[in-house]
């Protein structure tokens, strides 16, 4: 009996020994620098190199500088070994919901469909080859416009062989954004598949260059026909032909390629706009994109021929082009699907067969957050069917205190069991084999992080980045990471600086971290908008070494380690993700500051989100003001893997949203309202009145205004006319809004007619049958025309400047006066601004004038050119009173 009592006690004093000399021996691990600092060009800043490299990083490979020849190495390394995966279409039926709604179900096979690396770069050289052979150059742009599929890097790499530059638009994109890219961008063949071909018939008519349609045939062998994508009244003579019949083409002949260079565009990367303002085409080049693939390269980790990477997500994500060329170079294989089709419960999959994920079987994916959201829920009903909630509950508690580095967490064999008992159907909704997630298109909140490494089993790299730094500036892989906001060490493909941002507080002189704006610069930054130098300017610089540095607008400081961490935002404009688990609505409200002010995520004192432009975070968003600064605060709704929130708490919820966003003041410039009861999604008025004053030419109308929306929009394009040829400057949307506010109430004002005078607006609107416009995108040309009088002793306006008696005489002294003409960018050369002036003429005609004065700048030619081309001359007597101010006073007698 003792000697057993002896040996309980032994086991416990030896198990406390052990317990004790681990807490007694256990260090501190030692925290590995991640970046350094690096000397650069450029405005003065703090910048930071990636650790691991002396220097940036070119290519995967010496020598390889492009993606065309990146590509046709790999292909002829890797010859024998799967690239793409893909499932055949077996059926599609069309059901009807209980609400009437119509549903489109998918019928796949649940074999694989696999293509090698050689039979992929048989099929890129034989579209390249049937490309020329339809007349394409290295001048001319091909468009794809199509949901994610091998197809589209057939195309991608087959243009790539030719150096044509691709553009490559959102297959979400509005008809007027669209007809807006494929114009600016000069298009002539649009590669798309079949299911976009109806999006054309109505905008056929507005496409000015496209000349060439080629579609995807689908498993049906479906083929279109002309007259699917063109409408009858445009009368285009476009080519329409399947991908089948251009590589039959390129079989027939022989083409050399044309190999591009490290510095030609590649892509011109159009994305979807949530704002009024139409998409920006980011120039991306060969090297560009090569950099950036060689960083994504770099920071997965273990990648080998096993891995198959899940690409469900389109092309205009350009983390998305830079992944799939990092898996091809890594000799992975890449399935594609479809986010309808992704998982067995997905909208578009017939009940009773698997999804994408079950059947390809991916060990790398994407993670955005409208994913996450659908496994949760896929997951959470599969536990409330099953009746192991509670059993739930306890695995997913003991996991998350391991994760959180707790040692009376479950690790070891208890973890083995959770996985095993728990966890195993919830890995198997994404195919069973995952075991790394990038998450690239938006920052995922603490909980989602937790549930894909509880549930899903894998670790999470966020990368940090955006079209203009070719998706590639940061990499963290957050496991155990609790700090949203860190973004991680530079890839090596860039240099982050931070550049101090006095007006918001932040400098790169304090201790013990420095702070300021984040800016990029190196390989992987593009360079500027497509036929935008404005844009361009305004947030690209280029040093004295010939480098690229975008400022991202971001403010950020760096971690001991070397990290990058985001702590604010400079920008004035955020969108938000909709609140709660969901994003399925994004972009549910914006919130507009017009003031250089100061906005940042605070949750417990510390970072809450990435401030990225959207932010998505599981909180509800209240405001509080703290003098001349505002803050967003996020109130803490408590989480359980479990909550679900049904539809009535979640209407309640987003009520109570809205009261809290429209309480609080929020502190503006003064007098920088923006006017009250304007809508700028009205549309163009389409009928007139025929006794209306108006002057008709080509597609365009001068005219008086019919809505105070036609009058904010006049006041704007004088706001940007009047910055246009000033150099880049911060905030300077805050000043032309500021400027827009005053000039609006401004022309109310005068055209009511004050001290005798009477002034009219006139604009200039783009009237087009076959097609709706809203106000803000048809007002393209505006000026003022006043009808003034002479002071007595007066023979032209101006003379007497100082005069000790004033009056004014109505007898034969009146004259016209023509202020403030301007033009749109995007509009001139159209003859807009020589019409608004003979418009005008004919105002003074009507109201027995027979003079018409303006005053021009002496240095603008292009305007003293347009009117003396018109008749106006010199009035060679006020030329000296105009010299201090540089100006000349022009005349036409009508």
């Amino acid at each position: 009996m003792e000697d057993s009592e002896y040996g309980k006690y032994g086991v416990a004093f030896a198990v406390s020994i052990v317990l004790l000399s681990m807490v007694l021996m256990r260090k501190k691990k030692k925290e590995k620098i991640v970046g350094v600092t690096v000397k650069v060009g450029g405005e003065e800043g703090f910048a930071v190199r990636n650790a691991r490299h002396n220097g940036l990083v070119p290519a995967p490979y010496a020598g390889v500088t492009t993606v065309a020849s990146l590509f046709q190495l790999i292909c002829e390394h890797y010859s024998g070994q799967v690239l793409f995966l893909t499932r055949k279409l077996i059926n599609k039926d069309i059901i009807t919901a209980i609400d009437g709604t119509k549903l489109e179900k998918l019928y796949l096979a649940d074999r694989r469909t696999w293509k090698t690396y050689d039979h992929v770069y048989y099929r890129v050289r034989i579209f390249a080859a049937g490309l020329v052979e339809l007349g394409h150059d290295i001048d001319t742009r091909v468009a794809i416009f199509s949901e994610p599929r091998d197809k589209c890097q057939f195309v991608l790499q087959g243009c790539f062989r030719q150096a044509i530059t691709v553009v490559i638009l959102d297959a979400s994109l509005s008809e007027e954004h669209l007809v807006h890219c494929l114009n600016e961008s000069q298009v002539s063949t649009l590669v798309c598949d079949s299911k976009q071909l109806n999006k054309l018939t109505a905008i056929s008519s507005s496409l000015r260059t496209m000349r060439k349609v080629i579609y995807f045939e689908n498993d049906f062998g479906y083929r279109a026909t002309t007259n699917m994508c063109v409408s009858s009244e445009s009368k285009k003579d476009w080519k329409l032909i399947s991908l089948h019949e251009v590589e039959r083409l390129g079989r027939e002949v022989h083409v050399s390629p044309r190999m591009p260079y490290s510095e030609d565009v590649a892509v011109i990367m159009y994305t979807s706009s949530c704002s009024a303002d139409f998409p920006k085409g980011v120039m991306i080049t060969h090297g560009n994109l090569v950099a950036a693939t060689t960083a994504v390269k770099n920071v997965i980790p273990r990648l080998k021929k096993d891995d198959v990477y899940m690409a469900y997500l389109p092309l205009t994500h350009i983390s998305e082009l830079a992944i799939e060329l990092a898996m091809m170079s890594s000799r992975c294989q890449i399935a594609y699907g479809s986010p309808w089709t992704l998982t067995d419960t997905s909208s578009k999959i017939m009940e009773g067969t698997r999804g994408d994920v079950s059947v390809l079987k991916p060990t790398i994916m994407a993670a955005v957050p409208a994913m996450i959201d659908h496994v949760r829920e896929a997951v959470l009903g599969k536990v409330e069917e099953e009746g192991s909630k509670k059993h739930f509950d306890i695995a997913y508690k003991r996991r998350l205190a391991a994760i959180q580095g707790s040692w009376f967490g479950a690790w070891g064999l208890e973890k083995w069991f959770w996985d095993a008992s728990v966890f195993e159907s919830a890995r198997a909704i994404l195919g069973g084999q995952i075991r790394f997630m990038l998450s690239a298109e938006a920052p995922l909140s603490v909980d989602s992080r937790r549930f894909i490494n509880i549930c899903i089993g894998a670790p999470i790299g966020q990368v940090y980045g955006s079209t203009e730094t070719c998706g590639a500036v940061a990499f963290n892989v957050q496991w155990g990471d609790t700090n949203v906001s860190r973004v991680g060490p530079p890839l090596s493909c860039c240099y982050i600086k931070l550049v101090s941002w006095e007006e918001g507080g932040y400098t790169i002189s304090e201790k013990p971290m420095p702070r300021g704006e984040v800016v990029v610069g190196g390989l992987g930054v593009t360079m500027g908008y497509f036929n935008n130098d404005m844009e361009t300017m305004k947030v690209y610089k280029v040093d004295e070494g010939g480098m690229h540095w975008f400022y991202t607008g971001d403010i950020g400081q760096f971690l001991p380690d070397g990290s990058l961490e985001i702590i604010d935002i400079s920008d004035y404009r955020i969108d938000y993700w909709d609140f709660g688990q969901s994003n399925k609505k994004v972009h549910k409200f914006r919130i507009t500051v017009c003031f250089p002010g100061i906005f940042f995520c605070r949750e417990n004192n510390s970072a809450a989100a990435m401030s990225t432009i959207s932010i998505y975070r599981s909180e509800f968003l209240t405001f509080s003001c703290n003098g001349s600064r505002a803050r967003r605060e996020f109130q803490r709704i408590p989480f359980s893997p479990t909550m679900k929130m049904d539809s009535k708490s979640f209407e309640a919820k987003k009520e109570q949203l809205s009261v809290q966003l429209q309480t609080p003041s929020i502190p503006q410039l003064e007098n920088s309202k923006p006017p009250s009861g304007l809508r700028f999604d009205r549309m163009q008025p389409s009928d007139h009145d025929p006794n209306d004053k108006r002057l008709e030419f080509g597609n365009f109308v001068a005219r008086e205004p019919l809505l105070d929306e036609e009058l904010w929009t006049a006041a704007w394009l004088r706001a940007e006319s009047h910055w246009e040829d000033r150099p880049p400057e911060r905030y300077v949307d805050n000043f032309k809004r500021k400027f827009a506010d005053e000039e609006f109430n401004a022309l109310k004002r005068r055209c009511k007619g004050i001290q005798g005078q009477t002034c009219t607006c006139v604009v200039t609107v783009k009237e087009d049958r076959n097609a709706k416009r809203t106000v803000l995108k048809s007002v393209v040309g505006t000026l003022d025309f006043s009808i003034r009088y002479l002071l007595q002793g007066e023979s032209f306006p101006g003379e007497c400047a100082k005069a000790s008696f004033c009056s004014i005489i109505r007898t034969h002294n009146k004259y016209a006066y023509v202020s403030n003409l301007c033009v749109a960018k995007s509009a001139r050369r159209q003859g807009i601004a020589s019409n608004m002036l003979y418009f005008a003429i004919e105002l003074a005609r009507e109201s027995g004038v027979e003079l018409v004065y303006v005053h021009v700048h002496r240095h603008n030619g292009p305007a003293l050119e347009l009117y003396q081309t018109i008749g106006f001359e010199v009035v060679e007597m006020a030329s000296p009173q105009l010299v201090e101010q540089q100006m000349y006073l022009l005349c036409f007698r009508t």
